[in-house]
């Protein structure tokens, strides 16, 4: 039975922080996309006065023909607007 009360979607606006490196699954040979994209928030302290920027790096991966599209024409610093879904990993040091 589906949710229908459940979402996973998210929206990000930002530059692009490294060259999409491309590369292939080992079984499938799908093509992988991988980045990073830098997001910022600007605020105000009113407390010192001040306006405070802070920036969030996230990885983004992109697969199939759109990965090939981002190694090719995605470069350092060019505004993009990603769509898609969040998941989260567990991993031991």
């Amino acid at each position: 039975m589906k949710d229908i009360n459940s979402l996973n979607k998210v929206i990000l606006v930002g530059r692009v922080g490294k060259k999409p490196e491309l590369r292939y699954s080992a079984q499938s040979q799908r093509p992988v996309a991988r980045f990073t994209l830098a997001t910022n928030e600007v605020y105000f302290n009113r407390n010192t006065n001040e306006k405070i920027q802070r920036t969030e790096w996230h990885k983004v991966y992109m697969w199939g023909p759109l990965a090939e599209f981002a190694s090719e024409y995605l470069t350092i610093g060019r505004l993009i607007l990603v769509e898609g879904k969040l998941r989260s990993r567990e991993w031991q040091d």
